[in-house]
């Protein structure tokens, strides 16, 4: 009878014991997605800081862009694509200026890709401060940094998509002279057709990541 008894408190515990490692195994698992959920909706593939130092205004602004996820990303460098400093204006937000992480390290630049792109490794960052010229324009307010950006692997697969593309226009183009069955006027609208065809593949899929700030002008006098 003892026996028995003790081999039911046995396979007991066994069952509480196996029920304590399920429920933790729960609870480990929905942490991990609240976390995962909360770098998808603030950003897939990094995260942005940005600390502004100041007791009675903003006396700097710098920006911090860290890889959080080890997944290559590549931030956009080019004039008139690359991240822009925002400020909100009666609902609206209007451009500031430009924000070019190469200009604080000039050896992220990813020559790979002609210079188009900040390479940015995995756990590796960036880091951009604001000029004291700018800093003593800006009025007081929100601002934002808008920053473009890709996944390494999304755009390869991209540069690999078009020089199908391209292979595929050749040939066709190759073709139509070999055979001579059309006229000069219809082989130029062919190949008008081919251009169009590949420029709506030209574009790869770019996500922006928004940070916003609040900021303190030094000729703020109501903050003092």
């Amino acid at each position: 009878m003892g026996e028995e008894t003790a081999r039911k408190k046995s396979t007991g515990g066994k069952a509480a014991a196996f029920l304590m490692i399920v429920l933790c195994f729960l609870l480990f698992g929905g942490i991990c997605f609240a976390a995962g959920h909360v770098l998808w909706t603030q950003g897939q593939e990094m995260e942005v800081s940005v600390d502004t130092s100041g007791e009675e205004f903003t006396s700097s602004v710098t920006f911090t862009v860290r890889n959080v996820l080890g997944m290559d990303i590549l931030i956009d460098e080019c004039k008139e694509s690359c991240a822009m400093l925002q400020f909100l204006r009666d609902g609206e937000w209007e451009d500031v200026c430009e924000i070019r992480f190469v200009e604080e390290d000039s050896a992220v630049i990813s020559v790979k890709y002609g210079g188009m792109y900040a390479h940015l490794e995995p756990g590796m960052t960036l880091t951009y401060c604001l000029e004291e010229e700018l800093l003593s324009q800006m009025s007081s307010g929100e601002y934002r940094v808008a920053i473009p950006y890709i996944s390494e692997e999304e755009y390869l697969k991209y540069l690999q998509k078009r020089g199908e593309e391209i292979d595929e226009s050749l040939e066709a183009e190759a073709e139509a002279s070999a055979e001579e069955e059309t006229s000069e006027e219809t082989s130029g609208e062919e190949e008008d057709t081919v251009s169009e065809e590949t420029s709506e593949a030209e574009a790869p899929e770019i996500q922006v990541f928004y940070k916003e700030f609040v900021f303190v002008s030094q000729w703020d006098t109501s903050a003092k």
